[in-house]
């Protein structure tokens, strides 16, 4: 069983983030059939008034304004939670400290251990490590201005720099996996980047880890002026009545980000550079909020 869930992401044969736990309208009964959406016809979309086909031939039907017509039709499995239950996940303030948590530590971590790649590469003439610092520093700053945006609850434009972050994220992934191409990339040209470091390139080579669809989703959400940005804006309407849901994405991202640092940095036999107190501390942080956060379970695979 799937519905649209309208904070990002794609189709999963998990339960939405988790504890087997979706959302639900009416009664509790076990749904046999994709969403149908009567507005836009898509497959896994809640917008306005969405259908279901029960096992038992009826069909079950719920008005609702998600941002899937506006947004991505996102699939999640949907078991025995309302969309009320989700929002109170959302703004939960137990909850929501942690998410906040991770995000403010995992954007200080990468603060510090960009600033000590680039030094340390810069002394020693090692550009792989310079390169590689430099980016972990650009990722560094453009977490901590979505943090400051989202403090301010300024969504749309917070968004837009999470989008950039994923960049970040698939360079340091893509660093990991050759030490020679953070070199490359530090003495690149401008058309050099386009063509050998663009996004898509990087997506392609990454066989399925990274998914066009999700970057898609943050490039109408936070690239160009898009009307499907539009539920992020103050004075527009969202559907859950939360935006809290931006900071369980953010997490999510530098969750990713941090274990690809990590990896490029064994890899490059840097290791130091995060100190294991360091790493530890973060692995229990991490470790909290997924066990407290059930939002933090959310898992998109297509």
């Amino acid at each position: 069983m799937s519905v649209a869930h309208p904070l990002g992401g794609a189709r999963t044969t998990r339960p939405i983030w988790g504890h087997g736990r979706g959302v639900r309208s009416g009664p509790k009964k076990r749904l046999s059939q994709p969403v149908m959406c009567s507005s836009s016809g898509r497959r896994g979309c809640t917008n306005r008034n969405w259908m279901r086909k029960l096992s038992n031939g009826s069909i079950l039907r719920r008005r609702v304004q998600s941002d899937c017509c506006s947004n991505n039709g996102s699939v999640y499995t949907a078991m025995d939670i309302s969309a009320q239950d989700l929002s109170r996940w959302l703004a939960d303030p137990a909850t929501h400290a942690a998410r906040q948590g991770v995000c403010r530590s995992i954007t200080a971590a990468l603060m510090n251990v960009g600033a000590s790649l680039y030094v340390g590469g810069w002394l020693v003439r090692d550009p792989a490590m310079e390169g590689l610092g430099v980016v972990t520093e650009m990722g560094a700053e453009l977490a901590s201005g979505v943090v400051e945006l989202f403090t301010q609850e300024l969504w749309y434009a917070g968004t837009a720099l999470v989008r950039q972050l994923i960049e970040v994220e698939y360079l340091i992934w893509h660093f990991s996996t050759d030490r020679t191409r953070a070199a490359t990339w530090l003495a690149s040209t401008p058309e050099e980047i386009r063509t050998q470091f663009s996004p898509g390139s990087m997506r392609k080579e990454s066989a399925g880890r990274f998914r066009d669809k999700e970057y898609w989703v943050h490039c109408d959400q936070g690239g160009h002026p898009n009307p499907r940005g539009r539920p992020l804006l103050k004075n527009h309407s969202n559907p859950l009545g939360t935006r809290q849901g931006s900071w369980v994405d953010l997490a999510q991202h530098l969750e990713r980000l941090w274990g690809h640092l990590t990896i490029a940095l064994d890899e490059y036999h840097m290791s130091e550079a995060a100190a294991k107190e360091l790493r530890d501390q973060l692995s229990r942080l991490l470790e909290e909020w997924h066990r407290v956060d059930q939002a933090s379970h959310r898992r998109r695979t297509d």
